[in-house]
């Protein structure tokens, strides 16, 4: 059962919890679409101009001061097999070098053209990051976080990969149910670039998003997460160009639009004791496309798409405002 909102925290204002300074801090940044020189005009309108704001922004702590970021997928636009390695060490070179906090990467459909499990499209991605960096976790503050790659979800016979891709999920869903059960109590976050729920209206967000991936599809990965979800506190994806988030099975599925497409927003997540506070945040307006960056308007589509929960085209890219702040209850220990 799929419903959108979230919940409340337990904390209230007289909580000494909630006036307390966050135990950590962390980030959610996806869709850069980095195509070549940070100083070139990049593949999306302004995309570089914002992402080198991002950088500045960070730089100077005025916004918020991370531990890390999660960098979940399509950070860099890919595209022929020639253009991985420039466009991969322009990233780690011009942004995730000059940013003053680590940042914990995931593959994208467009960090292997959309060919996971093929050793030659995914070596670009592993000669960047390592061979350690597409199926891992790693702890902060007591909470595990779980990455995994379903860059090529979901199976399907457009791609001519279908073998190819049914194998690679296979094999990541028995690694994260071993992950899983291996640490059942203690606290998890999820991360991925597909997302593995419908973020909007299932029919409306096939013909606005236009692609098959609009979510993983995977019903085997959904039965899981619900077996876990007494430990399980969110999935954070990427991939969807909009901002959004629904509630499955007692689970959070967090989407942000990333910096390339409008409303360009990332994530930032401050870790409590008994909760996490999360808000969207989006460059300033001056930076703004909200027609030349938009995959889901009338410049793609000739219309602009809403659905039942989402009754403008701003609240369907941008989510409404119980999906751009909320608070997650802490559970499992």
């Amino acid at each position: 059962m799929m419903s959108t909102g979230v919940a409340v925290s337990l904390c209230n204002a007289e909580n000494i919890l909630c006036s307390a300074k966050p135990l950590f801090t962390f980030l959610h940044l996806n869709d850069t679409h980095l195509s070549g020189s940070l100083e070139s005009k990049g593949v999306y309108a302004g995309a570089n101009k914002r992402l080198k704001w991002f950088i500045e922004k960070m730089n100077s702590g005025d916004l918020v001061k991370p531990d890390f970021a999660l960098g979940l997928g399509d950070m860099i636009n890919g595209g022929d097999l020639e253009a991985f390695a420039p466009q991969f060490l322009e990233l780690k070179t011009n942004v995730l070098a000059k940013l003053p906090f680590p940042v914990y990467p995931c593959v994208g459909n467009h960090e292997n053209k959309q060919r996971q499990g093929d050793d030659v499209y995914e070596k670009p991605y592993i000669d960047a990051f390592g061979s350690g960096r597409q199926n891992y976790t790693f702890e902060k503050g007591g909470i595990q976080f779980v990455v995994f790659d379903n860059s090529g979800m979901p199976p399907r016979d457009s791609t001519g990969l279908r073998e190819q891709h049914e194998r690679s999920r296979v094999k990541m869903i028995a690694w994260l149910r071993q992950t899983l059960q291996a640490n059942s109590q203690q606290p998890k976050i999820l991360c991925c670039h597909i997302p593995a729920a419908c973020l909007r209206e299932e029919e409306v967000l096939k013909k606005s998003f236009g692609f098959p991936s609009y979510y993983a599809l995977d019903n085997e990965l959904l039965e899981l997460l619900k077996s876990h979800n007494d430990s399980v506190l969110a999935v954070l994806s990427g991939h969807l160009h909009l901002t959004g988030c629904v509630k499955v099975d007692g689970i959070y599925h967090i989407v942000t639009s990333g910096l390339a497409s409008y409303p360009h927003d990332f994530g930032i997540y401050e870790v409590y004791a008994d909760r996490i506070d999360v808000r969207m945040e989006s460059v300033p307006k001056s930076m703004s496309e909200p027609y030349a960056s938009n995959i889901h308007c009338s410049r793609r589509h000739k219309i602009d798409y809403t659905d039942k929960d989402h009754p403008t085209h701003e609240l369907y890219v941008s989510g409404n405002p119980a999906e751009r702040k909320f608070s997650i209850e802490l559970r499992g220990r």
